[in-house]
């Protein structure tokens, strides 16, 4: 197994978008001549994982899993009424801001269940009921 940290919070790179990506882990596949590979992208990673087929094909993919895709056109915009609205991420990147584990904890535990979104700090909490 070989795994690929895409220039993300743990990089200090400049350069962040899906095809920066793709061309990160086409020079991983070529540099150690990975061919039948299974690709498996998680949340972003999604996107780099398209984004690679898209642009170099599948001569060396044999499967591609996305898991928690992201859409295309995830924010809120005139030509996208059902997409979330802008003030979601400015919360979301505020909280980041403020106390980035606690959100991070927030956020993987169930997306505001416990404040983390708003900027206080995560705690556990139980789930909730339907």
């Amino acid at each position: 197994m070989v795994t690929n940290d895409s220039r993300t919070e743990t990089s200090s790179s400049t350069t962040k978008n899906h095809d920066t990506f793709a061309a990160d882990l086409d020079v991983v596949l070529k540099t150690l001549d990975l061919r039948d590979v299974a690709l498996v992208g998680f949340s972003m990673g999604t996107g780099e994982v398209t984004r690679y087929i898209g642009n170099y094909g599948t001569d060396r993919v044999r499967k591609a899993v996305l898991i928690g895709t992201l859409g295309p056109d995830l924010v809120k915009a005139p030509d996208n009424v059902e997409g979330v609205d802008p003030s979601v991420f400015e919360g979301l990147k505020n909280a980041i801001r403020a106390d980035r584990a606690a959100t991070r904890i927030g956020v993987a535990s169930g997306c505001d269940r416990n404040g983390a979104a708003r900027g206080r700090r995560a705690r556990h909490a139980q789930p909730r009921n339907p």
